[in-house]
């Protein structure tokens, strides 16, 4: 055989095993196990009247041990256009392998969750089956009365500030160019 063939092969294999790294660096990494935590639902508040709920997961090895320190990614299930995962987050787990976040409860009824994680050289990758948890959101009046009595003390005196804005530079570019650019050129076509 010749240095041409034997060059040719060695590089068909170096290539094989590069291509094939990233299948074997997983496959020694420690399996994983993920579970969804039972999401609650954090006290409705008078200052702030949203139901507000936390959701969360536990990763740990194949044998109960903890992984900290692992992005989580947290999902939630939408029917906009179709069956579709939504992030919640991505988080950090803890020294107990727990990732939690809260999100903010819409509309009353029935709600699907997971988490993956993606896996690393250390440890492989594994997704938490779905949890399916009924949420009661706060009632819409209060969100309404909020709402209206913050933005009511400022909106009209902004859209008042915002005209009076508007008509000053409108009557200042009117005098620009009503006064002052026709006096410079009659001063002009004196000197000229």
């Amino acid at each position: 055989m010749t240095a041409r063939r034997w060059s040719l092969i060695v590089l068909v294999v170096v290539l094989s095993v590069l291509a094939s790294w990233p299948a074997i660096a997983m496959a020694a990494a420690a399996p994983t196990k993920m579970v969804m935590q039972q999401p609650t639902q954090l006290p409705v508040q008078e200052s702030n009247p949203q139901s507000v709920m936390v959701i969360g997961a536990t990763l740990t090895t194949a044998d109960g041990k903890p992984v900290s320190n692992q992005k989580v990614e947290l999902l939630m299930g939408t029917d906009i256009l179709g069956k579709k995962w939504a992030s919640v987050g991505t988080v950090l787990t803890d020294s107990a392998g727990s990732a939690r976040t809260t999100f903010i409860v819409l509309k009353t009824g029935a709600y699907d969750f997971s988490a993956k994680f993606p896996g690393n050289d250390a440890y492989g990758a594994s997704e938490a089956p779905v949890l399916k948890a009924d949420f009661e959101a706060a009632p819409v009046e209060a969100h309404e009365e909020l709402t209206l009595n913050r933005i009511g003390r400022w909106v009209p005196w902004t859209g008042l500030a915002l005209g009076v804005a508007v008509w000053a530079v409108l009557i200042y570019v009117m005098a620009q160019v009503l006064i002052l650019v026709p006096r410079a050129a009659r001063r002009a076509d004196r000197r000229g």
